[in-house]
């Protein structure tokens, strides 16, 4: 084992440890939320970019999520992309849709060629 994965391994354990405070401060407020929402709405995000978040903040982008993905018409994509609370700068794009999985490639394209990330 060398020091990257030493590294990596920490970095992971502290994304799991973010998400778990936030499922915790989540299901305190909200206790129609899937118990496992906040692993699957956050559980392959690359561990820096959930490093720039607070459980609250993680919990609060979720609780938002999960209100957002409830209504949605069968056969209709909803889209919404709009600033997040905190941290500033950060925007929160969020894609409910069909099994399109086309639409969350154009989309990811798109904003990849205009130079977001």
């Amino acid at each position: 084992m060398n020091i990257q994965d030493v590294t990596r391994s920490d970095h992971d354990y502290a994304s799991v440890a973010l998400i778990d405070a936030a499922t915790v401060l989540l299901a305190a407020r909200r206790s129609d939320v899937a118990d496992d929402f906040l692993t699957k709405l956050f559980g392959l995000a690359v561990p820096g970019d959930l490093a720039r978040y607070t459980a609250e903040q993680l919990a609060g982008i979720a609780e938002q999520s999960w209100s957002f993905f409830a209504e949605r018409p069968a056969g209709v994509p909803k889209l919404r992309f709009e600033p997040a609370q905190d941290p500033r700068g950060i925007s929160v794009l969020e894609i409910v849709n069909d099994d399109m999985p086309f639409l969350v490639d154009s989309v990811v394209t798109e904003l990849n060629q205009r130079g977001l990330d």
